[in-house]
């Protein structure tokens, strides 16, 4: 399992309380198992956790934020915006941008 995309591990990334589980980004069956390749969570507490899985919007603007980290740690790799955002696509079967 890789890293999360904050250094703020302890906390829940959406409302600052003590996290109690990870949340990914992307997720659903085996983009999942991508996501933890990735490092695409984020520390969550279990309220916060629930209202991403809940709420569509919510579930949208997760797989977003792991689009762009994605893209930003590609970026810094290679520096090209648009080959990072063309591999998330080709890994991920999609683009949430």
């Amino acid at each position: 399992m890789g890293t999360y995309i904050t250094d703020y591990t302890k906390y829940c990334f959406l409302c600052g309380k003590p996290s109690s589980e990870q949340h990914h980004l992307v997720y659903s069956g085996a983009l999942r198992k991508l996501a933890d390749d990735d490092g695409l969570f984020v520390p969550c507490c279990r309220e916060c956790h629930n209202e991403i899985h809940n709420n569509g919007t919510a579930g949208k603007l997760s797989k977003i934020v792991g689009q762009l980290a994605f893209e930003l740690n590609e970026n810094a790799h290679k520096g090209d915006i648009q080959n990072a955002r063309e591999k998330f696509r080709a890994r991920y079967g999609r683009s949430y941008l």
